[in-house]
């Protein structure tokens, strides 16, 4: 390694492992973020919404994640997030992740299973493109020298 850096390379995480960690750090803080309305639907044994509430915590910081890498900025997520959480407060049972949209006391949006499992190929879908931009640039094509038999 040059200029004696290889001691700092070495202690820095892998870009998977970033990437998960920085994922588990927006989950935990979409739980503390989330934990009042989570505390009172226990009590009640509201499973299904405490089902959404779950796989809300753990798609949205899926869906920043992924933006993100992709955008290189939190702009996007900020531009689309902020309209989807619009519709979900107004009703619209289609835009609904985290239940609150009710019909008949159960949540009318997504299955928490089809939310849960969007955050888990949102998250493998930002490690693919994180892994695709960490390879290195292909080797440009340069010229063989003359071998010696050709002169």
């Amino acid at each position: 390694m040059e200029n004696a850096v290889e001691g700092l390379l070495l202690a820095c995480p892998a870009p998977r492992r970033r990437r998960l960690a920085e994922w588990a750090a927006g989950v935990a803080l979409s739980v503390l973020a989330g934990l009042g309305p989570a505390l009172r639907m226990l009590p009640t044994g509201d499973r299904g919404a405490l089902a959404c509430w779950v796989a809300g915590a753990v798609f949205i910081p899926a869906l920043a994640l992924l933006l993100g890498v992709v955008s290189g900025t939190h702009r996007l997520f900020q531009a689309l997030y902020l309209p989807l959480w619009y519709l979900a407060v107004n009703g619209i049972a289609a835009a609904d992740f985290m239940g609150v949209v009710r019909v008949a006391g159960r949540p009318a949006g997504p299955s928490p299973w089809l939310t849960a499992g969007s955050a888990a190929v949102t998250v493998g879908l930002a490690l693919l493109v994180d892994a695709y931009r960490e390879q290195p640039f292909p080797v440009r094509w340069r010229p063989r020298a003359p071998s010696a038999a050709a002169t």
